[in-house]
């Protein structure tokens, strides 16, 4: 499941994908800052070039993976300027509400917060291109 899960996140990224690999640009995960990883081995085992074999996509266990996913999310503008916002609550609940006050998503399944963050994501792009789909 994660699998199908890794591979909407990276299409919802607009991720290049050439039936092998997904080719992340090189800006995707640069707010990391190096001092984050121990060592650069550290660093290379997440981040060792822009291009992933779908099994390689960590969106479900790395926090460094998912928040440009919630990144990107945010900064989405919709219909009539509605915008989101993703709130990661105490414990393990998330929410996506909308500008106009609406509460889209609501997420509590889950063993850890990532776990619980990854869930709402995909929640949300699926509702999203479903949404988006019917504007066009």
């Amino acid at each position: 499941m994660n699998t199908e899960n890794n591979i909407l996140i990276a299409k919802f990224l607009e991720w290049e994908f050439n039936k092998i690999e997904f080719i992340a640009p090189e800006n995707t995960f640069s707010r990391l800052s190096p001092f984050n990883f121990k060592s650069a081995k550290e660093q290379g085992r997440y981040f060792k070039s822009s291009i992933y074999k779908v099994n390689e996509l960590l969106f479900h266990s790395s926090w460094d993976w998912l928040m440009p996913v919630v990144e990107k999310i945010e900064s989405l503008i919709f219909d009539d300027d509605e915008y989101y916002n993703f709130n990661i609550l105490g414990g393990c609940y998330v929410i996506v509400i909308s500008s106009h006050g609406n509460d889209l998503i609501t997420s509590d399944r889950g063993q850890s917060k990532l776990e619980c963050t990854y869930n709402a994501v995909i929640e949300f792009i699926k509702w999203y291109n479903e949404n988006a789909a019917k504007k066009e």
